[in-house]
């Protein structure tokens, strides 16, 4: 137990090294994790005897959704609603992989060869090359998945944004594309029409699409775009 004791905390160190300075900042996160949530998975998978590399991976899953949902939930500290239709992003992919990798450096520091697991073959698995693609998919998901910004001028306020009815939209003309539908978020943008505006692209949870957000109006009263 000793050896799996130092892989669980060895693991996040080699992973969050990838992060190069932040890793003072991930480190301690994904180690905090590893021993809250972790740990306990690792005894139980003992005791029920499956600790193969596809369990541990599943394992790193289950630590990454974790943090994914305390982090959408930091909000509420503050008073405000999370705002889930953010939840599937190209940061929250990135974790997902991340815990995968951790899981998996884990186990093959930890598990693999480990006479305290009997129960797990000697033999490397063929099957553990499955994880390569699996990594890189994830790679190409938290790149497809990231979001993007624009710029434009909005011609027209299609829906007001109220408090009783939110969001609002708007049509945009890109200055560099085509004419779209974005989002107003916040009731103050109502009056954002014929204005230039930064516009973000990006991923919506609850309509499982890509949308337009109108983020703000250009600073300093500018209005050339």
């Amino acid at each position: 137990m000793r050896r799996t004791l130092i892989a669980l905390a060895l693991a996040p160190l080699l992973v969050s090294s990838l992060f190069g300075f932040f890793a003072l900042w991930a480190f301690p996160v994904m180690l905090l994790v590893t021993f809250v949530v972790a740990l306990p998975l690792t005894l139980w998978f003992k005791h029920i005897q499956r600790l193969n590399w596809w369990i541990a991976l599943v394992g790193g899953v289950v630590c990454a959704l974790s943090y994914i949902v305390l982090n959408a939930l930091v909000p509420l500290t503050y008073g405000v609603a999370p705002n889930f239709d953010r939840l599937i992003n190209s940061n929250n992919v990135a974790y997902l992989g991340l815990g995968m990798l951790t899981a998996f450096v884990f186990w093959w520091i930890g598990i693999f060869r480990n006479t305290a697991y009997p129960f797990v073959p000697r033999r490397f698995p063929v099957s553990a090359l499955l994880a390569i693609p699996l990594f890189l998919g994830c790679g190409w998901l938290n790149r497809s998945l990231m979001e993007t910004y624009d710029q434009g001028r909005v011609t027209h306020i299609d829906v007001l944004p109220t408090k009783d009815q939110l969001p609002g939209q708007a049509t945009v003309q890109l200055t560099h594309g085509p004419l779209v539908r974005a989002e107003l978020s916040e009731t103050w943008m109502a009056d954002f029409n014929g204005r230039c505006v930064h516009v973000e692209n990006r991923w919506s949870t609850h309509r499982f699409r890509r949308i337009y957000d109108v983020d703000s109006l250009f600073g300093g009263n500018v209005n050339d775009c």
